[in-house]
């Protein structure tokens, strides 16, 4: 593991290690869990101011300010509901990760970018999505073969976030590429739209231990079947 990928997952670590401290010690339903209350949890416990704000520029998602003072969220809410909680999780990687090394944060949407090429926002955008849909609520919801909208739905991220948690999660799990990892999603989504989520290949190899015979067959299939 080279040193981007150590700090990518240290990051990951340390938002399970928040969610197990805040949310799964108080026994609270992990088949219930949102993501907006998660983020309350933590911005009430550290005592962060949280502020919104309607700036008139796009691009600008929000910021982190530290002072001697207080402890400074700030968020666009022009922007959908979704997007906010990811602004929101992304300062807070931020103010766990890195509020030794920088007192102020300021982050546009080419920050929050998957392919950003900045180091902290490779680390907050890790530990953002980790924290807006954990992995244990996303393996449990999976066992349950809950349907892609269910998940967006309860956990209340958008669909963009739910792809690319699952593109993630499948890369992680079952060492697909993310075109491979897309394409099972694709599948998956076609059959929650038709409300047969079960029939979906996903469901075939989520659950398997690395690339292997059965999940090289359903994915062959599937490219079969979108040529």
């Amino acid at each position: 593991m080279d040193d981007l990928n150590r700090e990518i997952e240290e990051s990951i670590n340390e938002a399970r290690r928040l969610f197990k401290m805040y949310y799964l010690s108080k026994n609270y339903n992990i088949l219930k869990c949102r993501s907006d209350f998660t983020i309350a949890l933590l911005i009430t416990e550290n005592n962060i101011q949280l502020d919104a704000f309607p700036f008139q520029k796009e691009s600008f998602c929000g910021m982190l300010v530290l002072d001697e003072y207080e402890k400074t969220i700030v968020y666009n809410s022009n922007h959908s509901t979704e997007k906010q909680y990811f602004t929101i999780a992304h300062e807070l990687g931020h103010y766990f990760l890195h509020r030794n090394k920088q007192s102020q944060f300021v982050d546009e949407a080419k920050d929050m970018l998957d392919n950003s090429i900045l180091v902290f926002e490779q680390q907050a955008n890790a530990f953002a999505a980790e924290l807006l849909l954990p992995e244990d609520v996303l393996s449990l919801m999976l066992s349950y073969r809950y349907n892609y909208y269910r998940i967006a739905k309860t956990t209340r991220i958008s669909y963009e976030c739910l792809q690319w948690r699952l593109v993630n999660y499948l890369c992680k799990k079952i060492d697909l590429t993310k075109e491979q990892s897309l394409t099972f999603i694709d599948d998956y989504r076609y059959h929650s739209k038709l409300k047969r989520p079960e029939q979906s290949a996903i469901f075939r190899v989520v659950f398997t231990f690395g690339y292997n015979k059965s999940v090289h067959y359903e994915l062959s299939k599937l490219l079969a079947n979108n040529a």
